[in-house]
This record gives C-alpha cells, sequence and structure tokens, in this order.
C-alpha cells in the first residue's frame, strides 16, 4: 500500500505532502518513482485548477490514477472535493459534436 497525505485545509497548497510504504518492495519504489515523474512533469494538457501548487492533491491524484489506468491491480482512494473544471468554448463545442474530452 502507498500513501500520499497532503498536509494542510488547502488540497490544492497542502503546505507538505508526505509520500509512505508499508513494504521495502523495490516494485513499490517503481511505483512511487513514476507517480513522482508525473507530478513533477505533468502533462501540458491537464487543466489549470489541477495544477495550483506544485504538491497540488489534485495532481498527485491524477498521477496515481494515470498509474492504476495500466496496472488494474492497483487501486486509489482518496477524500478529495469533487473538482468542479470550468469548460471553455472549444470543450462545449466538442461536447455538442458528440466528443468526450479525457482529463
Amino acid at each position: 500500500m502507498i500513501e500520499i497525505i497532503g498536509i494542510g485545509e488547502d488540497p490544492h497548497k497542502p503546505s507538505e505532502v508526505v509520500v509512505r510504504s508499508n513494504t521495502k518492495l523495490p516494485y513499490v519504489k517503481k511505483v512511487l518513482d513514476e507517480i513522482r515523474f508525473t507530478v513533477e512533469y505533468p502533462p501540458a494538457f491537464l487543466p489549470i485548477i489541477m495544477m495550483q501548487s506544485k504538491n497540488d492533491m489534485y495532481l498527485w491524484g491524477f498521477a496515481a490514477g494515470k498509474f492504476t489506468g495500466t496496472n488494474p491491480d492497483w487501486v486509489v482512494e482518496d477524500n478529495l472535493p469533487e473538482l468542479i473544471i470550468e469548460e471553455d468554448e472549444e470543450v462545449k463545442k466538442l461536447r455538442e459534436e458528440g466528443i468526450e474530452p479525457i482529463y
């Protein structure tokens, strides 16, 4: 199990992020490295609301979800409030055409 805990009241700007694991298996270190890399170098397509600080918990959640998307044996659980993403006109037009953007 891997825990990623944001310390502070604002999930976008935690004062500290604690990352810990209950195992020393080399594979878990590789998973953590992959998640940290995504947080450090987030994809350009992510909405800016997910990247309000280098420790934004929504960004950490995205990074963990990205990993689990390709590794079905892993599950992400979080207690983050729902993130409401305002859509620009281009995204609205895509939806009207039946195209669903993927974040």
